[in-house]
């Protein structure tokens, strides 16, 4: 679990974001499980989640105009900014494994709290079999509690159509279909 503490100047609502991918090739399988990573808890016996070993990928994030400020670490300390990096975490289900990447924005004074798109370029041979930088694009908007809901994905500009919301965990959740491995 990763915690998320924010303080926000000018008094404009911040913004939990709360994405979980899961990457499949055409088949079904699972192109996450086997990635190494390191236990949320390295003392606790807990094995269904932690963050993903940091030499194994690279994540970026850009907030579409006119929201680039919504992501400033000069004005606000908060994951991932004051030098803490945006992280890729791994969450083990039943069924199958998921990218996690968690992040707080705040809404700038010129963007729509709603419709905002935002973009990872991710680098993860693992996953992708390759070392592109793969443009993940999300559209968010806000549902009817203010909180951030996920209602379209692309990769590397083909859409996925599996998109769904876990309100007990407050994630959205994203299958992406892969003609890799």
């Amino acid at each position: 679990m990763i915690l998320l503490l924010c303080g926000c100047p000018d008094n404009l609502p911040n913004y939990s974001h709360a994405l979980l991918l899961s990457f499949q090739d055409v088949s079904g399988k699972d192109l996450v499980e086997g990635i190494a990573f390191d236990k949320w808890n390295p003392e606790g016996s807990d094995q269904n989640g932690g963050l993903v070993k940091p030499d194994l990928y690279s994540l970026a994030i850009q907030f579409s105009d006119p929201c680039q400020d919504a992501y400033d670490s000069t004005d606000w300390g908060c994951m991932p900014c004051d030098g803490i990096p945006l992280v890729l975490g791994l969450i083990k289900s039943t069924s199958y494994h998921y990218l996690e990447i968690n992040f707080q924005s705040r809404r700038a004074k010129n963007c729509s709290s709603n419709g905002r798109i935002i973009t990872f370029d991710l680098t993860c041979p693992y996953v992708f079999d390759d070392d592109e930088v793969h443009k993940i694009v999300t559209y968010w908007k806000l549902d009817s509690k203010q909180r951030q809901i996920l209602h379209r994905i692309e990769v590397d500009g083909k859409e996925s159509t599996q998109i769904a919301y876990q309100d007990k965990d407050l994630s959205s959740v994203a299958t992406i279909i892969l003609n890799t491995k």
